[in-house]
């Protein structure tokens, strides 16, 4: 059989076994299509059925398996419409099952015990289709963390997050309540907002699996936490401002007892890359090593700008200024951003006090009016880039250009902040994204955004948008009329989000 096969329309423990060892009969796409349909059909109109609950638990292993068997099946490095299609498929099933599962959790009259392990395995079913969403690198859903968040408040409020559900699926074993399975989601989520290669994404989701029984959820100020869950809002992620506290239906998320209990790598290299170790250390430590890892020796001075639409303005007004120069034969002109004061040499003044005479100076530049002026330190890794600020009201994750006298561009993200060591002044660590970025602006039905164009060294071209909620495969046009693909997620935080372009 190719078709796909509908739901049946008695409901009964032998006609839903029926129904599943049909689908098996059928290739994957197709058996992937009929369960999803009737996994909607079945919580549409039989949500009130006695069944309902034994029903669901019944439908999970399938789930389970086509799903990831449809995501395992795509080359993600090929990415194009019927690929996003089929990935897109493959999140549905996970997603819709996991609905089903909390409507039984909301029908009044339960008992403690059904309410938790409907919600439990509501929220397996989301660590899953987590787990999926990154694999194929789509954005995942923030109605899913809003539910969640909404789970974790009733719950809480009903004593209901530790009470344990015994559950026949091997891969939920470890984790037998709603508060572990909620840290499992969280840790995964906190790592997995940066790029990661494909072949790390199940390590990494095994990997918390394994050791987020150790992380904290804090409820009150008095824990200092680095990460927190907005949880009746969005996903978690890291404090965007050095001093945030946390608000009301906000939750502080503590990873120091993790950070003990997390073995060295040599005991982990059966399972993890040592690359993807590292960068799970340095995500839970707050990047706190290369932020601190600075070098005695003359800083840089460059210019910074923060955020996607001073960054922007900033790309669109010089694109301006050099088709203009273009036009009437002129080579664009650098003589005025030449003015900028030289750096004294190290002997003359402290590396870590900003020389105000500079400053003053460099202000007062016209090319140099953009921006703010900062000190780069020295260090020893490539990746980031170490900064000191007299600016005090950077965000965390937030976009920053960095350009010198010369107009040598780097785009960069802020990962972590302090205050610095020099009076009223912040210390930023940047990681590096690209030195090749194109202005752009999208047209939409809502009027236009801001956008940048990233090509990387392999001649592969991204765009970074505001962050909303668009779809992969979706299609957008420029203001002149270019049309671009959509493909997958590489990288997201609030104020932004990274898509692959395909052809």
């Amino acid at each position: 059989m190719t078709r796909p096969i509908g739901f049946p329309t008695t409901i009964n423990d032998e006609t839903i076994t029926d129904w599943l060892a049909s689908l098996s009969q059928l290739n994957t796409v197709n058996a992937a299509t009929s369960l999803n349909d009737g996994i909607n059909q079945f919580r549409k109109t039989h949500h009130k059925h006695d069944l309902y609950y034994d029903c669901l638990l019944k439908i999970l292993p399938a789930s389970l398996l086509l799903s990831s068997t449809l995501i395992d099946s795509l080359e993600h490095d090929r990415m194009d419409r019927s690929t996003i299609k089929l990935a897109k498929l493959s999140l549905l099933i996970p997603r819709n099952l996991a609905l089903a599962f909390l409507t039984e959790f909301k029908k009044p009259g339960n008992t403690p015990e059904m309410s938790a392990s409907a919600a439990y395995y509501f929220l397996q079913l989301m660590g899953h289709y987590l787990l999926l969403s990154v694999s194929c690198r789509f954005l995942p859903s923030e109605k899913l963390w809003i539910h969640s968040g909404e789970i974790f408040e009733i719950a809480d409020d009903k004593n209901l997050l530790s009470i344990p559900v015994a559950s026949k699926h091997t891969e939920f074993r470890e984790l037998n309540c709603i508060k572990d399975v909620i840290k499992r989601n969280v840790m995964f989520a906190v790592c997995s907002m940066q790029r990661i290669s494909r072949q790390d994404v199940r390590p990494l989701y095994l990997l918390c699996h394994q050791y987020s029984r150790y992380i904290q959820i804090v409820q009150e100020n008095s824990t200092p936490c680095t990460y927190y869950w907005p949880y009746l809002e969005s996903f978690p992620r890291i404090k965007r401002q050095l001093n945030q506290r946390l608000q009301q239906y906000h939750c502080g998320l503590n990873f120091d007892e993790l950070l003990i209990k997390l073995p060295d790598y040599n005991r982990l290299a059966d399972k993890i890359s040592e690359p993807l170790y590292h960068q799970v250390k340095l995500t839970f430590t707050a990047f706190k090593k290369p932020l601190n890892d600075s070098i005695p020796a003359a800083p840089k001075i460059q210019r910074i700008l923060s955020g996607l639409p001073a960054i922007h303005e900033f790309l669109t007004e010089r694109q301006k200024l050099n088709r203009i120069n273009q036009l009437g034969g002129l080579a664009p002109d650098s003589n005025r951003i030449n003015k900028m004061n030289l750096e004294p040499m190290a002997h003359e003044k402290n590396h870590l006090t900003f020389t105000e005479s500079f400053l003053n100076q460099a202000e007062q530049t016209e090319e140099l009016v953009a921006g703010h002026t900062i000190k780069i330190l020295r260090t020893q890794n490539s990746q980031y880039l170490n900064i000191e600020s007299h600016k005090l009201n950077f965000e965390t994750g937030d976009l920053v250009l960095l350009f010198d006298k010369k107009m040598n561009l780097t785009l960069g993200l802020i990962k972590q902040q302090k205050l610095a060591t020099t009076h009223e002044s912040t210390q930023l660590l940047v990681e590096k994204i690209t030195q090749m970025i194109t202005p752009v602006t999208m047209v939409h039905k809502h009027g236009e955004w801001a956008g940048l164009l990233s090509h990387d060294t392999h001649q592969r071209t991204s765009i970074i948008l505001p962050y909303q909620r668009l779809q992969s495969g979706e299609q957008l046009v420029t203001t002149d009329a270019q049309k671009l693909n959509l493909g997958c997620v590489l990288s997201y935080s609030p104020s932004f989000i990274q898509y692959q372009l395909f052809h």
